[in-house]
Formats: structure tokens, C-alpha cells, sequence
């Protein structure tokens, strides 16, 4: 596989925080380390012809082995928490880097247009490893609503014994809201990560 810059970029978005908890040189080696474990990590990501699915996997799977180094140097607890934050900090470095990426999720028009070809690009492929989706509905009063039948980071994660790390990628589905168009919310009631054979999606307005 070749140099992996979106893993390269997501780890550059962690150093301020991890500078912040640990110092400059203890977060270059955890840098460094992290670095090693995805090398590591490389043969066993599953190769996607989906555009879509391609994406989820970039944006996701950096935090596997970012949280494996950080738990040689602190408790589960703690690596878990900063994780967090360095995914969170991941994800506004993608808005705040991407003019189109902040355009596309601020107009109704351009989200539901942009998610009805990301839904039919993935189903389309309906990679085992990767995501699938039920029919995308649109409705008077809400913007647009989905359900995910298979998770491909869930499988990813569980079989790399680190199934935890799930939850933080549904909290950032949350977190991303703020830069949706104003009074659009997120309602979820279930998730696959929580024992539910789907995840529920639908974004209404207030």
C-alpha cells in the first residue's frame, strides 16, 4: 500500500493535544508509535472500490492505532478520552480546511443531493467489509432520514479487539451537527454498537 496521507494528516491534527498532555517529546514518540501500529495495521484494512466507503475508513481509522499508543503510556480510561478529542479535532480540521465540505453541509439542497450519492455509491458496491444502508426518505418537516444496516468500522474495530473505540465514532456524528444548517438536530434511538441490528438516523428540523 502506498504512504497513507489522510492517516498522516489526522495524526498532524492530534500533536497540539497530545504536546498539551504529555510534552513535545513524549508526543512525538506516541506520534511516532502510532505511526508504527497503523504500518502494522495497513494489510488488514479492507481495500474498497466505493468512493464513500474509502472515505468512512480515512476519517475513522486513524484512531486505532493512536489509541494502542496511547495506552502504553497511560491508562485505558485516559487514551480512550483523548482519543476522543483528537477525533473530534480530526473532524473540524476537515470542515475547517474544506471550503466545499463547509458549503455542501450548510445548504439542505446540497446535503440532501450530496448524501443521495453517497448512499447509492456505497449500496451500489455493497462491500461486505464496509457500510450499507436503507432507502434515504425525505419528508415535509425533516431533512433527511436513513438507516445503516452494517457498519463497516464496527466490524473493523470489534475484530481488532478494540470495539470501545465505536462509540467515540457515534459521538462525532453528534459533534459534527454544529456545522449543519441552523435548527437541523440529529435524532438517533439506536445503534448498531449498542446491540441493535441498525442505526437510525434522522435529521429534523427544530
Amino acid at each position: 500500500m502506498k504512504k497513507d496521507k489522510e492517516f498522516t494528516r489526522n495524526l498532524g491534527f492530534c500533536e497540539p493535544t497530545l504536546v498539551e498532555r504529555f510534552g513535545e517529546d513524549k508526543a512525538e514518540a506516541i506520534l511516532q508509535e502510532a505511526a508504527r501500529l497503523y504500518d502494522e495495521l495497513r494489510p488488514s484494512i479492507p481495500s474498497f472500490k466505493s468512493a464513500g466507503n474509502r472515505l468512512l475508513f480515512k476519517m475513522m481509522v486513524f484512531v486505532l492505532p493512536l489509541y494502542r499508543a496511547l495506552v502504553q503510556e497511560t491508562s485505558k480510561d485516559e487514551a480512550f478520552n483523548i482519543t476522543r478529542e483528537c477525533f473530534f479535532k480530526s473532524l473540524d480540521a476537515g470542515f475547517q480546511t474544506s471550503r466545499v465540505l463547509r458549503t455542501v453541509h450548510r445548504t439542505p439542497f446540497l446535503l440532501r443531493m450530496f448524501r443521495r450519492w453517497f448512499i447509492r455509491n456505497i449500496n451500489t458496491a455493497d462491500e461486505p467489509d464496509g457500510w450499507k444502508y436503507s432507502k434515504l426518505t425525505f419528508g415535509k418537516g425533516f431533512l433527511y432520514g436513513f438507516s445503516v444496516e452494517r457498519c463497516g468500522i464496527h466490524t473493523f474495530f470489534n475484530q481488532q479487539g478494540a470495539p470501545e473505540l465505536v462509540q467515540i465514532m457515534c459521538e462525532g456524528d453528534h459533534y459534527v451537527m454544529k456545522y449543519f444548517p441552523k435548527g437541523v438536530c440529529l435524532t438517533r434511538k439506536q445503534t448498531i454498537a449498542e446491540g441493535a441490528e441498525s442505526c437510525d438516523f434522522h435529521y429534523d428540523f427544530e
